[in-house]
């Protein structure tokens, strides 16, 4: 695996597009209501060349959007103007990275100031034709976020979009509609993740008020996306899916993320208070569970990662980063406390290194610092620069700093 220093970017965010492009996402100097505009620009990271797609046209982040397959060629993104004081019409435009050609896929009406509040816009990108738009509206305020705070109990309104033949099927009486897409994660090939159902966790979740009886389906599966679009088309009840777990009131998922083979998620135990990190091979089928107990808040909550095919956690302390060996339950690796492991990819370390302003210093500096585990003594890779993000991309791993 290759490592790239892109430097001297704006703060944003940056998705691959295809073994040759990212998305690069920046605020924009504009604004509707309270939702920043955004400028959205293709980058080739091999020559730091960017261009920007269809400046003329306003850009809003007003919907999450996924995709089905790691690489791809055309994108989507959401447009908006206003009707009055609060409704606005919301534009998905698709967009072809290889020819700039573009157009509007499907448009909505909503209330600005619910949005990202009591209601929620998700958009699934199944393959180059068909599309799922969900609308979710809740029941009560603030409830919609990122990180691990519940979402609540939302009603959800999903279209399948035909997009050759402009046609749109409402899905209805099934548990993708009932329960609504959490999460899809491409994988290889046709094959997704999937994950059905809004964690039900907050951070005072063992208090007698914060849970309610669970009324969507937790399901975590895998898909295969071209059988799983001809299930929705022919029978819209029986949608494909190979389960690997269900929740239930008591059982609940807080998070699932992919690395390489290995499919890893969070399964709580409320009543208990214990949590189980689940680590699935998808192409063995072989599943490994690691414990967690005395859960009291989404703050102990394990975040796993999978270095060299062993579940790690890292817990940062003032005096020290340690990184616990799950299968073990000791700390393997142990740095000093100005030294934070910012990313875990294989066999590849990443830290930044904080060396503070001292009476000979004139500055303070920041190393970022890439090492092959398990030798954390010798680095494959060193800069002088202040870690901003890192991904991989493809075969390579992109460091962006300042």
């Amino acid at each position: 695996m290759d490592i790239k220093l892109v430097k001297n970017f704006e703060e944003g965010n940056y998705i691959p597009v295809n073994d040759q492009l990212l998305l690069q996402v920046v605020d924009a100097n504009y604004r509707l209501g309270r939702f920043p505009g955004k400028k959205i620009f293709m980058l080739n990271p091999l020559t730091n060349e960017r261009l920007e797609i269809l400046p003329e046209i306003h850009k809003y982040n007003l919907a999450n959007i996924s995709y089905a397959a790691v690489s791809h060629n055309h994108i989507l993104f959401t447009s908006a103007s206003s009707i009055n004081e609060t409704q606005v019409e919301i534009s998905y435009y698709r967009y072809d990275v290889s020819t700039g050609a573009h157009h509007i896929i499907h448009t909505t009406v909503a209330d600005l100031t619910k949005l990202g509040n009591v209601l929620l816009l998700k958009a699934f990108v199944l393959d180059e034709n068909y599309c799922i738009f969900d609308e979710i509206t809740y029941s009560r305020e603030n409830l919609s976020s990122t990180g691990l705070f519940s979402n609540g109990m939302g009603t959800h309104k999903m279209l399948l979009k035909e997009i050759q033949e402009n046609k749109e099927r409402l899905l209805k009486d099934s548990v993708i509609a009932t329960s609504g897409i959490e999460k899809l994660i491409p994988l290889s090939g046709n094959l997704c993740i999937i994950k059905l159902g809004s964690p039900m966790l907050e951070e005072l979740v063992f208090s007698d008020t914060a849970i309610q009886p669970f009324k969507q389906k937790e399901i975590i599966g895998i898909v295969n996306i071209k059988q799983f679009i001809s299930e929705l088309l022919l029978n819209q009840n029986n949608a494909f899916l190979e389960i690997l777990d269900e929740g239930s009131e008591e059982i609940t998922f807080p998070y699932i993320r992919q690395y390489d083979n290995d499919i890893v998620y969070s399964k709580v135990d409320v009543s208990k208070k214990i949590e189980e990190v689940i680590i699935y091979d998808y192409e063995t089928k072989v599943k490994k569970v690691r414990l967690n107990s005395n859960i009291t808040r989404i703050s102990d909550l394990n975040h796993t990662y999978i270095l060299n095919d062993t579940p790690y956690i890292i817990k940062n302390t003032d005096k020290n980063t340690r990184l616990i060996n799950l299968n073990t339950q000791k700390t393997d690796i142990k740095l000093s406390g100005d030294v934070r492991i910012k990313f875990i990819r294989r066999d590849l370390i990443v830290t930044q290194h904080h060396v503070k302003k001292m009476f000979f210093m004139r500055k303070e500096n920041y190393y970022i610092e890439v090492f092959r585990y398990p030798d954390m003594h010798h680095s494959i890779f060193k800069t002088r620069a202040k870690y901003k993000d890192c991904i991989a991309f493809f075969d390579d791993l992109l460091i962006f700093t300042n």
